[in-house]
This record gives C-alpha cells, structure tokens and sequence, in this order.
C-alpha cells in the first residue's frame, strides 16, 4: 500500500475574486489514497465559514485551472475537484499510471501552484 502525506500549508489568494482579501484560505497540498488504492496527489482546500459555496466551488475551479497550465503534456493525468463538507473541498489528480513517480511529479506540481497562490498576497 502506497501513502505518502506532506503538508505544507499556505494562506491562498486569488486577485480575480472577493476571496483574494481574506488570506485566511488555505490550501495543502498532499498525497492521500484512492478508495482504489492508488495515490491521488491533491490539494485540500479550507475557506472561512462566512464564505459561500459558490465561492468555495470558484476558488477550487481556479485552482484547477492552474494546475492544467502548468501540466507539462507529456502527463496523463486528470483533474477534478471535489467540495467537502465544512468549507473544505479539494482538487485531486487522477492518475494514469498510478505509480510512485508519477505520483511525486503531480504533488511536486500541487506544491508549485500552491506556492504561486500563497506569493499573490
């Protein structure tokens, strides 16, 4: 069984939308494990609780943008999001291979965007 969980977890910020002026947005990017057994890099995202759904579903989109700018073409990964209960929800990669590599590659790029998002303040 593969499980790998790193955390780095930083205020997000978008400019194109009302969550930009509330840092307290976090995101984490980490690796947890499909109900199938595989890895799914993701990023876990919190918003504050006066924030709506539809925001939280713009933030996540957002994200999810990035991540498909920035997926070199060679991979074949997919990205979803998924909202949570509590104000959470999170945008994961499919994964095509579903190895360890690949599964580094997608979290070493989760880490990227998160880390671009967190510089926007």
């Amino acid at each position: 069984m593969f499980l790998m969980k790193t955390q780095r977890t930083k205020p997000m910020t978008n400019k194109n939308s009302r969550a930009s002026a509330n840092p307290s947005i976090t995101a984490k990017a980490q690796i947890t494990e499909s109900p199938y057994g595989n890895p799914t890099p993701e990023i876990e995202v919190t918003i504050p609780n006066r924030m709506s759904y539809r925001q939280l579903k713009a933030v996540l989109y957002s994200l999810a943008m990035d991540i498909e700018e920035l997926t070199p073409s060679r991979e074949g990964w997919i990205t979803e999001i998924e909202v949570l209960a509590d104000g959470r929800g999170r945008v994961y990669l499919e994964l095509l291979k579903a190895d360890a590599a690949e599964a580094a590659r997608g979290l070493e790029l989760l880490h990227e965007v998160a880390a671009k998002r967190g510089a926007q303040r």
